[in-house]
């Protein structure tokens, strides 16, 4: 991943409590055993990695979420904390959006793409939307998209070409090849959340839709002109369809929610056949990081699990009540964030442990997060179901420490 290459790097004390927090996991498989209580604080330094090709991120000194005990306001010598960053603010970076008519669900999604300087707004009614970073406001890009975009997912080797899929109005799934500017529909499907595609095939053919609040899963060999209805193929009372992952032509996991069958399944053949391999029903899409991790946040704020062979088998890394996003995201040097009710959180141990970083959350607060690795920045946006995009429905905080 590019970025900037006149970024300062800083050298920031971490000290990170965690007090006797269990974690515990419900997750098919379960023959590694439950994790048991751990009590330790951890001194890190943290920089930026890559021989100096990773802005510097930042971390301040609210106490870590999943501590149970005091704030944590004071290094190991006892004395104030002195050393701690504090960033922000929260910045409104709405800006021309606010007030465009739209409907519930109106700020539907922000994705930043992470071979460049792009960062995309999906308006229901309105489409896509691209934000200049000099300017701050909001350029409409390609029409024919009047979806509720539910997911964008771009190329990692072409940095024009990306997907976009959304649910209610218009068609469900679009392609572009010239980063916006012209949008494709793919297909006669409609009324989608989350897609993915197979990016370990050059010619990107093989593709997964999952369907909004119902039980369809679609599937394309022919890079989405068109599709095949794998519903039927599922097994029984799973919930809805919602979140799927290409990891091959054949082999593809799924995500459902809203049932007690619910969880993570998996296919070896194309979808011909599934096994459920967690039994927590999803909040969003997955992660994969750049360790070939899964990393797949849990319906009502139930936790994060994460995979290490491909979706086989599931860990729960983050326990309960720690975040309240429907997605989580990778940085630059390969920590995680997502939001917590009140802050954006931190882990640089894979999920295990997790810190505050900025100060609160804006009063709107955060359905989804994105990172934008080339302007250093995290990206939260809500939504609510008025007919018109609410100022603050986009906030943007540096994660670059300020100067002095």
């Amino acid at each position: 991943m590019k970025v900037p290459r006149d970024l300062v790097h800083a050298t920031l004390i971490l000290v990170f409590g965690l007090t006797n927090q269990v974690v515990r996991k419900r997750i098919v498989r379960a023959s590694r055993g439950l994790a048991v209580p751990v009590t330790f604080t951890a001194l890190l330094f943290a920089t930026g990695c890559g021989g100096g090709s990773s802005p510097p991120l930042a971390f301040d000194s609210v106490p870590p979420t999943t501590s149970t005990t005091a704030p944590l306001t004071t290094d190991p010598s006892g004395s104030p904390a002195t050393d701690a960053v504090q960033l922000g603010p929260w910045v409104d970076v709405t800006a021309n959006l606010a007030g465009m008519a739209s409907e519930c669900g109106n700020m539907s999604y922000v994705g930043a793409n992470p071979g460049g300087d792009q960062v995309i707004a999906g308006v229901a009614l309105q489409g896509l939307w691209a934000n200049d970073a000099a300017s701050g406001q909001w350029t409409k890009l390609g029409g024919g998209v009047t979806n509720r975009t539910a997911a964008l997912v771009f190329d990692p080797e072409v940095t024009d070409r990306f997907w976009e899929s959304g649910s209610y109005a218009g068609p469900g799934a679009f392609r572009t090849t010239d980063g916006g500017r012209t949008l494709q529909g793919l297909g006669a499907i409609t009324h989608l959340d989350g897609l993915s595609v197979d990016l370990t095939d050059p010619n990107r053919q093989t593709m997964l839709a999952g369907s909004h609040e119902r039980g369809d899963l679609f599937r394309s060999t022919d890079g989405g002109a068109s599709w095949t209805n794998l519903g039927p193929r599922l097994p029984a009372d799973i919930g809805f369809t919602s979140q799927p992952l290409v990891l091959d032509t054949q082999r593809h996991l799924l995500g459902t929610f809203h049932s007690e069958k619910s969880g993570i399944f998996l296919t070896t053949d194309g979808g011909a056949t599934w096994q459920q391999v967690a039994d927590n029903g999803v909040a969003g899409p997955p992660l994969v990081a750049s360790d070939g991790s899964i990393y797949w946040p849990l319906e009502n704020s139930a936790g994060l699990v994460r995979s290490t062979d491909s979706g086989a088998t599931w860990k729960l890394v983050t326990g309960g009540g720690v975040l309240h996003s429907y997605n989580v995201v990778e940085l630059a040097d390969g920590r995680l964030a997502s939001v917590s009710q009140s802050h954006l959180i931190v882990s640089d141990d894979q999920g295990a442990t997790w810190r505050g970083v900025g100060p609160e959350l804006p009063a709107s607060g955060a359905y989804g997060l994105t990172y934008s690795a080339v302007r250093n920045a995290i990206y939260v946006w809500q939504w609510d179901c008025g007919t018109v995009v609410p100022p603050g429905s986009v906030q943007r905080l540096d994660l670059t420490p300020p100067a002095g």
